[in-house]
């Protein structure tokens, strides 16, 4: 190890962060990196005290400790030395997850910072609020109010926010949320100029539009985790339309019927949304929401399903895929199912016949397709693998993950279409017969196949090398 004492700073720079990079989220603080490095060696430690970016990202894991003010010292010491660039906040935001060590939370000040001896808002917020860019955390108890109450430009360069809020475990709903004035009065982000990306995980019951975002500029939204009505919905892309890049929701749809929605106020144009992530619910309730939204320019789209009343109805969203026939790159469709105590999931019938008529009209309008995903509730016959097999059905497609009931028929689909791709790009000098019948085939090889078999993956990588080679050989008459 004395050699590497000797190694250049700009080398030993990029060691240290990429270990930074690797080590694990949320370390104790006698484990983190930072803190291991400047009590190796004398040089290393003048080395990263040197550089003020390497101290500008601050995680603060969710631990107890019997002396809070040492917390609080560690976290001024990463402060102090990161001069004055911006700086980045992370603490724990998933109360799903264990504690360190694989303890699991008995109350909810388990996950801050200090176990709820230090407040995060008085002792590590408000002290860096002007260096403040990125804030990653989760807000309980009465530091939601206090939070969210702070005066508009309280965090003039934050840009960025990630924010759990949750009461209690016990009980996740803030009393506050009763009292229309208090939720009236929310102002933190309230004009906030630089806020341009957003995710919440709201379990208090904080109505979304109450906190006053300055929904016009938001580039990035996740609300992912917060079931909405599709009225709802609407009612945000409506106010993030002139900025919104790419969003996650989650939509549920009533189980009664509820008044429909009125086109004049629910039509939504999304003019620079490119990637979507939907989780839906009962969407079979009411197809005509899908008339509704209109993402011209969506090349990522995944469309998370759950149906009390249906299976995989693919019809059921053409009047919203019609809008990006020649954009969307990557498409991926999948299961979920609620996960309540108890819960057990009727059984729904589903027309295999249907799905794969469905699925036969929808890849034959995304002729740009990239990237294919689809869940194991949905089967691909052999008349579609031949089509994909021949090009005539996706030939730009790269990366397939389905699941299949015969591997072999896969495997015979990749060989077939690398085959092809190599014969579209035969080399200078072949007859003028076959570049002709090349410049009419673009069809690409795959890059990466998953297949799932009795619930078990199979990745066949492998697989399309070898197919590759073989379409090469026998298109170079080897």
């Amino acid at each position: 190890m004395a050699n590497a004492q000797r190694l250049p700073a700009s080398i030993l720079l990029r060691i240290f962060e990429l270990s930074i990079e690797a080590q694990d989220p949320f370390p104790a603080p006698k484990y983190d990196v930072l803190r291991v490095i400047t009590h190796a060696y004398p040089e290393w430690r003048r080395v990263a005290l040197a550089q003020a970016s390497l101290w500008t990202h601050i995680q603060l894991p969710p631990i107890r400790f019997q002396h809070p003010e040492n917390l609080v010292g560690l976290f001024q010491q990463h402060v102090d030395r990161s001069a004055d660039l911006p700086l980045s906040i992370e603490l724990q935001t998933d109360v799903r997850a264990q504690l360190p060590g694989g303890d699991t939370a008995n109350v909810v000040e388990d996950y801050l910072y200090g176990g709820g001896a230090i407040s995060i808002i008085d002792t590590i917020l408000l002290p860096i609020c002007e260096r403040l860019v990125s804030l990653t955390c989760l807000l309980c108890g009465a530091d939601i109010v206090c939070f969210l109450h702070l005066l508009s430009g309280t965090f003039p360069a934050l840009e960025r926010v990630s924010i759990t809020f949750i009461h209690t475990l016990d009980t996740p709903r803030s009393p506050f949320t009763g009292s229309l004035v208090d939720c009236l009065n929310f102002t933190v982000f309230e004009n906030h100029k630089a806020l341009k990306e957003a995710t919440f995980n709201i379990l208090n019951e904080i109505h979304p539009l109450d906190l006053k975002l300055l929904w016009t500029i938001i580039t990035k939204l996740d609300l992912g985790q917060n079931p909405v009505s599709p009225l709802l919905f609407l009612r945000i892309m409506r106010r993030v339309s002139p900025s919104l890049i790419e969003g996650s929701f989650q939509i549920e749809f009533p189980r009664v019927s509820a008044r429909p929605l009125h086109h004049r106020y629910c039509d939504v144009l999304m003019p620079h949304l490119t990637t979507l992530r939907l989780k839906l619910t009962n969407p079979s309730v009411d197809t005509s929401f899908f008339f509704y939204l209109r993402a011209p320019g969506l090349e990522i789209l995944r469309i998370e399903k759950y149906d009390d009343y249906a299976g995989w109805e693919v019809s059921m969203f053409d009047p919203f895929l019609m809008h990006f026939t020649r954009t969307l790159r990557v498409l991926e469709l999948a299961d979920f199912s609620p996960k309540a105590p108890g819960y057990a999931p009727p059984v729904r019938k589903s027309s295999q016949t249907r799905i794969y008529q469905d699925l036969e009209s929808l890849f034959a309008i995304l002729p740009h397709l990239e990237v294919l995903r689809l869940p194991s509730s949905i089967q691909i016959r052999m008349p579609m693998i031949e089509k994909l097999a021949n090009g005539l059905l996706l030939p730009l497609l790269i990366e397939l993950e389905l699941y299949a009931v015969d591997p072999e028929q896969v495997l015979w689909m990749m060989k077939e279409r690398n085959f092809l791709s190599g014969y579209c790009q035969l080399q200078p000098g072949s007859s003028r017969r076959a570049s002709e019948v090349a410049s009419q085939m673009n069809v690409k090889s795959f890059r990466l196949v998953k297949v799932w078999v009795d619930d078990c993956e199979v990745e066949l990588s492998s697989s399309v090398r070898v197919g590759m080679e073989f379409g090469w050989r026998v298109a170079s008459g080897i």
